[in-house]
C-alpha cells in the first residue's frame, strides 16, 4: 500500500501544530504509554498540577485528539475530569495516535533524528547509533514502507540496503516532532544543562535544506544558544543565492546579526515567531526573513 504524501504531509502539519501546545504532547505520551486514571496522569507528570491536566484533557477532547471516555465511573463527573478515579478518555486512531505510535518507538526516534542531520548508510546509521544491524535494518524498511525516508539515486528501494537514506518531506516533517518532543519534554522536567543531542545546531540542521529565502540575500546570522548550566553553542548561517547553509565553523567575525536566548526563548521563535525573549543586535530584518524561511521549512 502506498501512503499518500498529501495526507503525510497533512499529518505533520497538524501534529506540529499540536505539539506546539507542549504540555498537551506529554498528555498524549502518557495516554500512549498506557495511563488510564487521573492519577496515573499526575504522577507521570509531577509538575503539571490535577487542574491543570484536567483543563488540557478536556481540551484535547474538544479537539478531537482524544474519544471521549467509554465509561464513566458512579459518582464521578462526566466532564470534570477531576477524581482519581476517572477514567480518562483515549487515544483515537487519527493523527495524534499515528505520530505518536511512530516516534513511541526508540529505534525510528533516533534513526529519523540521525539521518535528518545527514544522509547515511547501514552501517553509518549502526555505528553512530550503537546499536545492532538488524534493529537498523528493520527500522529502515518500516521507514521505507511508511515513505518516510528514501534512497539516494535509487528510484526504488535497494534490496541490499547499500545506498544512503535521507528523509522525505514527510519524514523531515516528522523528525522535527520527534526533535521539538525531545525538548518539551527536558524543559517540562526541568533537566539540567544543555538537552543532549537535541540542540539549536541539530533543529537547524534539520531545516535548512528545505528552507528557502523568499528574496536574493547574502548575509550571515551568528545564533546562540544559553544553557542554565552548560557553556553556550553558537550556530553560525550563511545566506547566499536564496539558501540557508548551517557553517561548521564560528562563521564571519562580524556576523550581520547576532541573536541569543535561553532555549525556550528559541523554541517560541522557531515555533510562533515570538523574538520577546531573544537578545538581537545588528540587521533585524535578515533575521526575519531567516526566521520566516525556517517556519515554512517545517
Amino acid at each position: 500500500m502506498t501512503r499518500d504524501p498529501k495526507q503525510s504531509n497533512r499529518l505533520g502539519v497538524r501534529a506540529l501544530q499540536f505539539v506546539h501546545g507542549g504540555t498537551e504532547s506529554l498528555i498524549v505520551r502518557e495516554l500512549q504509554a498506557g495511563a488510564r486514571t487521573l492519577d496515573e496522569l499526575s504522577q507521570a507528570l509531577p509538575t503539571i498540577s490535577r487542574e491543570v491536566l484536567g483543563e488540557h484533557l478536556k481540551r484535547l477532547t474538544r479537539e478531537g485528539w482524544l474519544n471521549a471516555k467509554a465509561d464513566t465511573p458512579t459518582g464521578t463527573s462526566p466532564s470534570g475530569y477531576g477524581t482519581h478515579r476517572e477514567t480518562m478518555p483515549q487515544l483515537p486512531p487519527g493523527a495524534g495516535s499515528r505520530v505518536f505510535a511512530i516516534l513511541s518507538d526508540e529505534p525510528t526516534r533516533r534513526i529519523l533524528l540521525r539521518v535528518g542531520q545527514a544522509p547515511g548508510d547501514v552501517r553509518q546509521l549502526q555505528a553512530d547509533l550503537d546499536t545492532s544491524e538488524a534493529t537498523v535494518r528493520t527500522t529502515l524498511a518500516r521507514l521505507l514502507y511508511q515513505q518516510f525516508i528514501t534512497q539516494q539515486g535509487t528510484g526504488s528501494p535497494n534490496r541490499n540496503f547499500d545506498a544512503p537514506f535521507e528523509l522525505t518531506p514527510s519524514g523531515r516533517g516528522l523528525a522535527v516532532i520527534a526533535f521539538m518532543l525531545a525538548r518539551i519534554e527536558w524543559a517540562a522536567l526541568k533537566a539540567d544543562g544543555a538537552p543532549p543531542r537535541h540542540r539549536l545546531r541539530e533543529y537547524l540542521q534539520l531545516l535548512t535544506p528545505e528552507a528557502v529565502v523568499p528574496r536574493a540575500l547574502n548575509g550571515q546570522c551568528r545564533l546562540v544558544e544559553r544553557y542554565p548550566a552548560a557553556p553556550s553553542q553558537t550556530v553560525s548561517l550563511r545566506i547566499e543565492h536564496a539558501s540557508i547553509t548551517v557553517q561548521a565553523g564560528a562563521g564571519a567575525a562580524r556576523p550581520d546579526v547576532q541573536v541569543s536566548g535561553l532555549p525556550l526563548a528559541w523554541d517560541g521563535a522557531l515555533l510562533h515567531a515570538n523574538t520577546r525573549e531573544l537578545l538581537l543586535t545588528g540587521d533585524r530584518a535578515l533575521f526575519d526573513v531567516v526566521l520566516r524561511a525556517l517556519a515554512d521549512a517545517r
